[in-house]
């Protein structure tokens, strides 16, 4: 059976600006990689691949996802895990020297960074149903 975990995690005040204000600059290179024939997304879901990849590859991660919203009067990341075993996912965590994984990072962007750096997560919501396709693993 595959670790399913859903976190909602406080962004400190300021970030969601910081990161719109990149998205931003993302989106104006894609319109202009596309005028230029290329298409667009493409260079967005390259850079994704380049920096994450390995890191979900070294964590044993299925699937991570991230999702910004807001929550009463909170900036909220709801962040989605998927991994055979979130335990060995935290292990290779602690492990890594990737400056997106350092404490240092998770410690500026959330309120709360002890539930991300914490090995014994737990999901913030109740799973009711997780359905897959019968080849993936």
């Amino acid at each position: 059976m595959v670790d399913v975990v859903l976190l909602r995690l406080r962004v400190r005040s300021g970030w969601p600006r910081l990161v719109m204000g990149l998205l931003v600059r993302i989106f104006r290179l894609e319109q202009r990689i596309m005028n230029e024939g290329g298409t667009i997304g493409e260079t967005f879901r390259n850079w994704v691949n380049a920096q994450f990849e390995p890191i979900l590859v070294n964590e044993g991660m299925y699937t991570e996802s991230a999702f910004l919203g807001r929550e009463d009067d909170d900036i909220c990341l709801f962040w989605y895990m998927e991994a055979d075993d979130v335990e060995a996912v935290y292990e290779a965590f602690d492990a890594s020297d990737h400056p997106v994984t350092s404490e240092r990072a998770i410690g500026w962007f959330f309120e709360n960074p002890e539930k991300v750096l914490t090995a014994d997560v737990e999901s913030d919501y109740p799973l009711l149903l997780h359905a897959w396709h019968p080849d993936r693993p």
